[in-house]
């Protein structure tokens, strides 16, 4: 869900947008698989992985169109970000359990179940200026700072691959 508040100021010479986001979702990924390597043996893996992730930000943007100067505008924007992600991951070969305690030599878990937990928050922007030189050509100079969450590798089954991964 987003809620925008948005508008114009100065005459118009300023137009703004604000507002804030907020994402929430709960999952359940389930892989069964059978490997047939006949006549030696048959081998069923299973793994159940539940996530819950969410993300929240607040953010604010604004174009100026600068006076006395017919076409060029500059544009500012700000975005904060909050991250959240956990799982909780379960997994067997043949009813044993697949999720070890080491990344050499471990043993089984017992309870068979990894959880692992991310949170991050960062901030992002923009910062801009667009010349309309005519109706078809528009110059512009632009530098931004972007971001992508992190998480957690779901498929992992020895400690070290289920680390999380930063943004």
């Amino acid at each position: 869900n987003e809620l925008q508040i948005s508008g114009s100021s100065l005459g118009g010479a300023l137009e703004w947008i604000g507002g804030g986001y907020l994402f929430m979702e709960k999952g359940t990924e389930r892989q069964n698989t059978l490997l047939d390597y006949r006549p030696t043996f048959i081998q069923n893996a299973q793994s159940i992985g539940r996530v819950k992730n969410e993300s929240q930000s607040l953010f604010a943007q604004a174009t100026l169109k600068i006076p006395g100067l017919d076409g060029l505008s500059a544009t500012a924007g700000l975005r904060y970000t909050w991250d959240q992600r956990e799982i909780a991951r379960t997994s067997f070969n043949n009813g044993n359990c697949a999720l070890l305690t080491a990344d050499v030599g471990g043993t089984p878990l017992s309870p068979c179940v990894r959880e692992a937990g991310y949170k991050a928050d960062a901030p992002t922007w923009t910062l801009g200026l667009d010349w309309q030189i005519s109706p078809d050509h528009l110059l512009y100079v632009a530098s931004r700072k972007g971001y992508r969450s992190g998480g957690v590798n779901q498929r992992a089954n020895i400690p070290a691959q289920f680390a999380p991964f930063e943004p």
